[in-house]
């Protein structure tokens, strides 16, 4: 019984001090009209590090793809490491369909903590062959999805 009254309380201390968990809702939609949009539905602040949801929807009526070497995270200023389970080996772009839209949990480490949260997609291609491999002419730079850090 004393283990799991340790247990117990272990568990409410590790929460009260978890991460912060913001509902950004859509907001701060980034769109290329006719082309392409970026947002996030959530933010989890982890101090160096932080999850989100990010929503990606090609608006367009063209395949579309986006490299993984091209989407860039940061908090604050700092430059971060993006990741996302589903680009282990091999996988390096994520492919869309005309009107399709993908939520990808990522999580971005900076190592540095406080900052607004920021996600760069530095190069959108078009995918002319349908392949969703080849990448085509760039056809948006820089799409910058940012939400401001929430005052405690």
């Amino acid at each position: 019984m004393k283990n799991v009254l340790v247990l117990v309380a272990f568990s409410v201390l590790l929460g009260a001090c978890g991460a912060a968990k913001y509902k950004t809702d859509g907001q701060h939609k980034v769109t290329v009209k006719n082309k392409f949009s970026i947002w996030s539905l959530w933010v989890k602040d982890k101090k160096k590090k932080y999850d989100l949801e990010l929503v990606l929807h090609n608006e367009s009526s063209k395949s579309q793809i986006v490299k993984l070497g091209d989407v860039w995270c940061y908090r604050g200023k700092t430059k971060g490491r993006i990741g996302y389970s589903s680009f282990g080996i091999g996988e390096r772009t994520i492919d869309f369909v005309p009107g399709q839209q993908k939520n990808l949990k990522v999580s971005c480490k900076t190592g540095e903590a406080g900052g607004d949260f920021k996600v760069v997609i530095k190069r959108l291609f078009s995918n002319p062959s349908d392949d969703g491999a080849t990448p085509g002419k760039v056809i948006a730079k820089d799409l910058t999805w940012t939400f401001v850090e929430p005052q405690k």
